[in-house]
């Protein structure tokens, strides 16, 4: 998430030959593989994996039930890891063709792909959102979900995160953060920004929260 793809990004849409199917090949992951995997990813960069064990079913919950259900356009996810959070927002009604997901690790965006066939995951660094959505098509957005470690992100990256966000999310989208921290994990105030927490999922291991930031009203 804090280097730069030069190349075009490389993605696999649903009619990419592959048959169309909610849970994919790897759907039914167990658990100890998709931690190995995120081991691996982390043994790789440390500070670019928020957690070495996947989010919990009832973490997924609370992150979609954020996702304004009234909004037109796609949902997309920064850092999809294993696909958790993917599974969360395809079974809270998400269609899985207003789902985008994009993972920065090429072991992880291999895995995306092949575990959730019918939607679009892209490989790629979310700090180049515009550049990375361009080619698939995608200009606005209904909402952000992000699993990334933002809180280990220097400030100027996090705010490029979010300026390429808001610029497809507008003023009402929002941006919904996971994060193992109580308070907010990024500085919202500087970054003109309203930051609520809405939920913290004690059963998740470890405990973690979910904030959701829009823009300040002038």
């Amino acid at each position: 998430m804090s280097s730069s793809y030069t190349e075009r990004p490389r993605g696999r849409r649903p009619a990419d030959g592959l048959a169309a199917s909610r849970r994919g090949g790897g759907g039914g992951t167990p658990l100890l593989a998709q931690s190995r995997l995120l081991v691996q990813a982390w043994l790789k960069g440390p500070l670019k994996i928020g957690t070495l064990l996947p989010s919990s079913a009832s973490l997924a919950r609370a992150v979609a039930a954020q996702v304004p259900p009234d909004s037109s356009g796609p949902v997309i996810e920064l850092g999809g890891g294993t696909g958790p959070l993917t599974e969360g927002l395809l079974q809270a009604g998400i269609a899985p063709s207003d789902l985008v997901v994009i993972e920065r690790d090429p072991q992880l965006f291999r895995f995306l792909a092949e575990r959730h066939r019918d939607v679009t995951t892209i490989e790629g660094d979310a700090t180049n959102l515009a550049d990375l959505l361009g080619p698939f098509g995608v200009t606005r957005a209904r909402a952000v979900v992000s699993s990334l470690p933002i809180v280990w992100l220097p400030q100027p990256v996090q705010r490029a995160l979010f300026e390429q966000s808001f610029a497809m999310l507008g003023s009402h989208g929002p941006f919904i953060q996971v994060t193992n921290r109580l308070r907010s994990p990024v500085p919202h105030d500087a970054f003109g920004l309203q930051g609520e927490r809405r939920a913290r999922i004690w059963t998740n291991l470890p405990p973690a929260s979910v904030w959701v930031y829009r823009r300040r009203s002038p």
